[in-house]
């Protein structure tokens, strides 16, 4: 299976601490964090990967080139910041194929367990399946609310405080073709969460797939100084 990994965010909440690289390069542990994103998927089955650039995209382009431990890794750089609907539009355009892929964000890591989330996702024939974790505190994402069969009914706004707890760990299930019948330009920016999840939810089967394994989110600098030690090597 493919693998789309989001990696052109600006990183602009990040640039306190990391300002030579973009934010999926951050060093951890002396390692790229994309390096570590791209081992654990790998374990998961993942035979090739696209990486969709923006900001800082040469810095990605020169440490990984064309491929990694062996994979096939294309670079799709975006020709303006699209936001990360935008940039899972552009580069769905360019990725030839109709079979479902993965896409993942560039600044999380989410330790599931991937081939449960693909049976799942093919026993509920879902068009659209978010990886969704539950946490203790919501401040900082969307939440999501889902009926007793686990079909996704609604993104909550993002809100300091939020009771929502159940929230988007940043990976996906999708096939290409998925937003070809729906009004979304090519090269317009949008936002996945805000924009384009919101109008698949009421044309389509999308569902969240809930796991427990550890997550972390490298975007500030209080989770990116966690990230130290939450890899081991």
């Amino acid at each position: 299976m493919k693998a789309l990994i989001l990696a052109g965010g600006l990183g602009t909440r990040l640039k306190s601490v990391v300002q030579d690289v973009p934010k999926p390069m951050a060093p951890i542990r002396s390692r790229p964090f994309l390096e570590y994103l791209l081992d654990f998927w790998i374990e998961q089955g993942i035979t090739e990967f696209y990486m969709s650039t923006c900001h800082l995209a040469e810095k990605i382009e020169s440490h990984f080139k064309e491929e990694y431990r062996g994979r096939p890794l294309h670079q799709i750089q975006e020709p303006t910041p699209l936001g990360t609907g935008g940039a899972v539009l552009y580069a769905l355009d360019q990725i030839k194929g109709s079979e479902e892929m993965v896409v993942v964000n560039g600044d999380t890591f989410f330790e599931l367990d991937f081939l449960k989330m693909l049976q799942f996702h093919k026993e509920k024939q879902s068009n659209l399946t978010l990886g969704l974790r539950q946490v203790e505190l919501n401040d900082r994402y969307s939440g999501i609310q889902m009926d007793t069969k686990g079909q996704i009914e609604l993104f909550s706004k993002r809100e300091t405080g939020s009771k929502n707890l159940l929230i988007n760990a940043g990976v996906y299930i999708l096939k290409p073709d998925l937003f070809k019948e729906d009004t979304f330009t090519l090269g317009e920016k949008y936002s996945l969460e805000d924009d384009i999840f919101p109008k698949l939810i009421k044309k389509h089967s999308v569902y969240g797939f809930v796991a427990t394994g550890r997550f972390i989110d490298i975007g500030i600098p209080n989770d990116y100084a966690k990230a130290q030690l939450f890899f081991h090597s």
